[in-house]
């Protein structure tokens, strides 16, 4: 990253000079806060040479970031260590953590419609040969191609996993006498071989701090719906749309990250017996709207006490590429399932390169350290190897499936 106003218009000094500034500091530093200071140690003395050759040809915004920088600078002889703590928290706002924040975001909110998928085709296994052969028409005796006793509903979560397969047999289920099943989050609905899904969720959390990621706090919520065919009776494939959106607020007044997104899915899974494959890939679309706090206060050069009080800007716009295959082996005994599965998932995302903008216009301390962040390239590779409990149980309302997956 680097200072907008610096390197879009300080015209004196080439930006290949302020890009190498960025690359050494990332090569050289180990936390986000250490970085920003090596890029204060080179960037300051190139400011100071400019402005002392002639002071107007620094804007007003590239002066104020040298005179913020040189209250953050380093005294002669001294290392990273011997700043003050005021020094230090002032270097940490300088830093973009919405940044960071960005890529954690699109790897949770791309497991949460992953998990919707995948409990799809869970349902989607526990369909009987008998049942696929039926195509009359909806209602029929023929053509109860919904949610059947041998395919109760599932549900996911943000954090859930795959649930196993359930081929308990419910007698006298209200699934009998009806096409498909309406929970509070989930609606299937299958006809010959032709199947439907509507998944919605929401979820809450926190991520906790760490040397190179902010702590934040996030909400969010996705919808999945799909459309699948069952080439025989091992096999189904299908395509899914979805959209998520996911707000996350930094810890300790940070700022904010929004993301919202829509994508498209081929999935499917064959299986023999008890045994099965699931596959997914897909594609996806996403925008962030950034809000960056800027709060510090230090010791000035002149004395007194600077205090820093801006609010940054930015909008900005990604492309994923999401595939997963995973398998597992379902065992049932009276209703109780006992799945051993592994599951493979990568995730491939480029977040483009932004400018942030300062929100309102003043003159105040701080009103030039709009950043301009490069290109991200966020890359995701999960291996899962675990194995899930649960127990199918039937009320007059639906079918519940708690599971517990370790």
């Amino acid at each position: 990253m680097k200072f907008r106003y610096f390197s879009a218009h300080l015209t004196p000094v080439p930006i290949a000079l302020v890009l190498g500034i960025a690359a050494a500091s990332v090569a050289s530093a180990s936390t986000p806060v250490q970085e920003m200071s090596d890029t204060v140690e080179t960037l300051c003395p190139t400011l100071k040479k400019v402005f002392t050759a002639n002071p107007n040809a620094l804007t007003s915004a590239e002066k104020d970031v040298l005179f913020r920088c040189g209250e953050l600078k380093r005294a002669p002889g001294q290392g990273f260590l011997d700043l003050s703590g005021a020094q230090i928290n002032g270097l940490d706002n300088m830093t973009s953590s919405e940044s960071s924040t960005m890529g954690t975001s699109t790897v949770e909110l791309a497991g949460v419609q992953n998990v919707a998928i995948l409990g799809r085709l869970t349902v989607l296994r526990a369909k009987t040969s008998n049942s696929v052969a039926n195509t009359g028409s909806p209602g029929s005796q023929g053509s109860q191609q919904g949610l059947t006793p041998n395919s109760p509903e599932t549900y996911t979560t943000v954090s859930g996993t795959i649930p196993g397969q359930h081929t308990d047999n419910i007698e006298g289920s209200l699934f009998e006498a009806i096409d498909g099943y309406d929970g509070s989050f989930s609606q299937m609905s299958d006809f010959g071989k032709w199947g439907f899904f509507l998944t919605g969720s929401f979820g809450t959390g926190s991520k906790d701090l760490t040397p190179r990621e902010p702590g934040f706090d996030f909400d969010s919520w996705s919808l999945v719906s799909g459309l699948d065919y069952r080439i025989s009776d091992q096999f189904v494939i299908g395509g899914a749309l979805s959209y998520g959106v996911t707000e996350s607020t930094v810890d300790n007044n940070g700022g904010n990250v929004d993301l919202d997104g829509v994508g498209a899915t081929v999935y499917g899974t064959y299986y023999v017996d008890a045994f099965y494959v699931d596959f997914l890939g897909g594609f996806s679309a996403k925008d962030y709207d950034t809000k960056r706090n800027v709060q510090y206060s230090v010791a000035a050069k002149a004395g007194g006490t600077t205090i820093v009080n801006q609010v940054f800007g930015s909008s900005t716009d990604a492309a994923d590429i999401n595939l997963s295959v995973g398998s597992g082996y379902s065992l049932n005994y009276g209703g109780f399932g006992f799945t051993p599965f592994a599951q493979l998932a990568y995730l491939k995302s480029n977040i483009d390169g932004y400018t942030e903008n300062q929100q309102g216009n003043n003159t105040n301390p701080g009103f030039g350290l709009a950043l301009a962040v490069d290109d991200q390239d966020i890359t995701s590779l999960t291996s899962t190897v675990g194995l899930q409990f649960d127990r199918t149980m039937n009320t007059s309302v639906a079918v519940f499936t708690p599971y517990l997956t370790g």
